[in-house]
């Protein structure tokens, strides 16, 4: 489920900013401007919700990291991101309940003030907007769920008509839970769990050249370093492994295979067969691999057999030849308008950005007091003029342009 916008207020360097995605979201602008700033807004809420408040906040370095330094305490941090309706059509074999077509609208808030040290939670919500229509009954009614206290141990369930029950109750009946009015129907784990924030990658190749164990995860790390495991588990399935080498090599044409070579100690090496002459079978290790083809294979698994929905990339274009980078970005395309995945990018890639859609580009920035803002280039008349006069949006970036 996408993530349709987001509205945070004081916050590391924003003191106030709205910003609408889309599934393909390529944030530019000069060092310093706040573009990872707004990557760690949802790093923010995704351990908030894994780990709790308090570990989030310890883990943005503390109160006087994460908040705005030049706003007074007592402006509250808020962040609200909505998420895009989803439809669903849950069948549920039931005279009570008949078969039903729902459409809900997502909405997470938090709210902490900074008055007394070190904060106060003021709200914490996970909404659910349901529009729910009976084919049997030819009938539609609407509801609310609410949950208070999303990033805290204790969470209820409220509905639209106020009755509460617990939220383990809820998670532990899948087809229903009962409220003092009556049964709410069609509420299950599916239905309520909150979507997640998503999760932010930097890939450093200098990790993934130090091999790895067969003892890790099997989710690639943000810092890519368990990418030989990763791969390893990819490998073993046949249909996989070629859908994975057919994919990579449409952006480095002269990798052809790769493989993993497990040592007796539980060390793990990958190796890569470049072919940049007939019959060449010399596999390379990773230690002895280019930075960028590294890279690209973290991103191409990334993409395309990660279970992430939302993807958010720091610098996707670095150590990677301008020659190579609009196979990569077509990928990137593709795998937002073709699979599951929202893709966030931020880069001061000029090859990138030339081959963005303009609608997908953010413009990030600092205005005349020192806070990040958020434009979105092709809306403005300006730079529409500019685009219709043939200067490109690459053009109008490296001028210091883009901006109103």
């Amino acid at each position: 489920m996408n993530v349709e916008s987001l509205h945070v207020e004081n916050f590391k360097s924003i003191r106030e900013v709205d910003v609408e995605f889309s599934d393909l979201n390529v944030f530019v602008g000069r060092n310093a401007a706040g573009k990872s700033n707004l990557f760690e807004v949802f790093q923010f809420l995704r351990d908030a919700r894994g780990e709790g408040l308090d570990d989030a906040v310890q883990l943005q370095g503390g109160v006087e990291y994460l908040r705005n330094k030049h706003i007074a305490a007592g402006r509250s941090l808020q962040i609200e991101t909505s998420f895009e309706s989803d439809s669903s059509y849950q069948p549920i074999e039931s005279e009570e309940a008949p078969e039903e077509k729902r459409v809900d609208d997502r909405e997470i808030v938090l709210r902490m003030s900074f008055e007394d040290s070190p904060y106060t939670v003021l709200s914490s919500s996970y909404r659910v907007e349901e529009s729910i229509r009976s084919d049997r009954k030819k009938e539609e009614s609407n509801r609310i769920v609410r949950f208070p206290n999303i990033f805290e141990e204790e969470s209820r369930l409220e509905t639209g008509t106020g009755d509460i029950t617990d939220i383990g109750e809820a998670l532990s009946s899948p087809s229903k839970v009962v409220t003092e009015s009556g049964i709410i129907y069609g509420i299950n784990s599916s239905n309520i769990k909150a979507p997640n924030p998503g999760k932010i990658f930097d890939v450093r190749p200098r990790k993934i050249k130090n091999g790895d164990s067969l003892k890790g995860r099997t989710d690639l790390q943000p810092d890519g370093s368990n990418l030989t495991l990763v791969i390893k588990k990819l490998l073993e399935d046949d249909d996989q492994k070629q859908k994975f080498l057919s994919l990579v090599s449409d952006v480095l044409p002269f990798v052809s295979d790769t493989k993993v070579e497990a040592m007796p100690d539980q060390s793990l090496f990958l190796e890569i067969l470049e072919e940049f002459e007939p019959g060449q079978d010399q596999y390379i290790p990773a230690e002895m691999l280019s930075d960028g083809t590294l890279r690209v294979l973290a991103l191409i698994y990334l993409l395309y057999f990660s279970d992430h929905e939302k993807i958010f990339i720091e610098e996707p274009g670095r150590n990677i030849h301008p020659s190579l980078i609009a196979n990569l970005m077509l990928k990137v395309k593709d795998a937002a308008e073709n699979t599951d995945k929202q893709i966030f990018l931020t880069t001061h890639n000029v090859e990138v950005l030339r081959h963005t859609p303009p609608e997908d580009v953010r413009l990030v920035s600092r205005d005349e007091d020192g806070f990040t803002q958020v434009e979105r280039p092709a809306e403005s008349e300006r730079v529409q003029k500019f685009l219709e006069n043939d200067l490109g949006m690459v053009d109008l970036y490296t001028e210091n342009m883009l901006g109103e």
